[in-house]
């Protein structure tokens, strides 16, 4: 199957910043990037001159297939998201880019796995049902649906036909959960195209895969299983 990274990526529709990005970043500039934990390391602070005890910290490594970057989470950062910090798992970093001589690295304040980060930092969710009409059974299951995974994800519905397209007023606390669940059943009642994430353009880089990610050959392309 498909990179992880890369699934990740193409369900998020690039609403995330990129490794690339942040290497083009200054130093202090705000930074969110979607990415593997790779090597992670947990690391205890010394006692200081002010007598504050020592304490645990991370240093993490975060790989998006355009390239890794170093994220550094400390002690009161770890404390709130450590059970984040897995290896092999998928998470959008969000912190400040920190330049000091040849060394630099994402000095990390929030760590969410991509479904939190998903209802946290886009515009929403957008489902399009192909329909020349839609009735009240087809309704009642979508609602069912998404009450079964309801969150604070916004969801817009639009129905297109070969006449028209049209958007459905939804209750304004009609929202998902982008869980795993959801996406599948969403993909097995209306097709694996109906859903699109909305980016919101202040989180995402100038760096999203358009050269890596947009190629056909390569969306498509299977990576050997190790």
């Amino acid at each position: 199957s498909s990179h992880p990274v890369l699934e990740a990526v193409k369900l998020s529709n690039n609403s995330f910043g990129t490794t690339q990005g942040a290497l083009h970043a200054n130093d202090g500039d705000d930074v969110m990037v979607l990415g593997m934990i790779k090597p992670a390391r947990t690391l205890r602070t010394h006692k200081n001159r002010d007598d504050k005890p020592s304490a645990d910290m991370a240093a993490l490594v975060l790989d998006d297939l355009t390239g890794t970057v170093e994220a550094v989470v400390f002690p009161r950062t770890y404390k709130a998201y450590m059970q984040y910090i897995v290896e092999e798992t998928i998470v959008v970093v969000e912190g400040k880019w920190s330049v000091r001589g040849d060394r630099s690295s994402i000095q990390v304040s929030a760590i969410y796995p991509l479904e939190q980060a998903l209802e946290r930092y886009t515009k929403g969710l957008e489902v399009s049902l192909e329909r020349a009409a839609i009735d009240v059974k087809e309704v009642d299951r979508l609602y069912s649906i998404v009450n079964q995974n309801a969150g604070g994800m916004p969801l817009r519905l639009k129905v297109n036909n070969r006449d028209y397209a049209l958007d459905i007023p939804l209750p304004d606390k009609f929202g998902v959960k982008p869980t795993d669940e959801f996406f599948n059943q969403m993909k097995q009642y209306y097709g694996s195209g109906c859903c699109r994430v909305l980016a919101d353009d202040r989180y995402a880089d100038k760096y999203v895969f358009e050269q890596l990610y947009t190629d056909t050959e390569v969306m498509e392309f299977e990576f050997e299983e190790a």
